[in-house]
């Protein structure tokens, strides 16, 4: 009996110290997520700006070729 008390007791200590453990583990995999998350966004947003940047440039190339004048505010 004696040992089925020591027993439970090293089996809560052990949950104790896990628990913690685990959470900061699976917190930081949801910050490190959010991270590249973040990061993904940043590059769809970088290479959208860049598309209209090629396009506007495009834009002005063609039609200065063509001789128009365009102002944009």
């Amino acid at each position: 009996n004696n040992l089925n008390v020591e027993n439970a007791e090293r089996f809560l200590s052990i949950k104790k110290i896990e628990t913690p453990t685990r959470k900061k583990k699976q917190d930081k995999q949801k910050t490190n997520d959010n991270i590249v998350n973040t990061y993904k966004q940043l590059i769809e947003q970088q290479n959208e700006y860049s598309y209209k940047q090629q396009r506007f440039i495009l834009s002005v190339h063609k039609n200065a070729s063509q001789s128009i004048d365009i102002v944009k505010k």
